[in-house]
């Protein structure tokens, strides 16, 4: 018997075009470029945990990265689901000040860079994400 494929699972037009991008990522060296961005970015992601108040911890794997934000008495913003407090409109409309678009389900803020990203455009958007928070921290007081 024929297979046949749903929208997201074994169709083959699907996975013709994943073996096709696994292909350009080997042929690419995709892999290496990755372990020199999770370096950096766990270093930049380490600075802004110390600096920020508003930062209880933050991880990265690769090349995505996640801060989880607090209040000053180091309580979450808020919980899963729940309505956004001030203090995460205050972070959504920092993001776009500061030319950034990104994945911000409070209480995380998750950082997940192009993997055509330079260290320097990488540095870039750590700086602007420097004031992202620092607007954060600033809310707080």
């Amino acid at each position: 018997p024929l297979g046949w494929g749903a929208t997201y699972a074994n169709h083959p037009v699907l996975l013709a075009c994943a073996y096709e991008v696994v292909k350009k990522n080997l042929l690419l060296d995709t892999e290496s470029k990755v372990l020199k961005i999770e370096k950096i970015m766990l270093r930049e992601i380490d600075g802004l945990v110390q600096r920020h108040p508003c930062v209880m911890q933050g991880r990265a794997i690769g090349a995505f990265g996640c801060l989880d934000l607090v209040r000053k008495d180091g309580s979450s913003l808020n919980l899963l689901g729940q309505d956004l407090p001030k203090e995460a409109l205050v972070v959504k409309q920092s993001l776009a000040k500061n030319g950034l678009i990104g994945l911000f389900r409070s209480p995380m803020l998750h950082i997940c860079p192009p993997l055509v990203i330079n260290e320097e455009e990488l540095m870039d958007m750590f700086s602007r994400l420097e004031s992202v928070l620092t607007d954060l921290d600033n809310a707080l007081e």
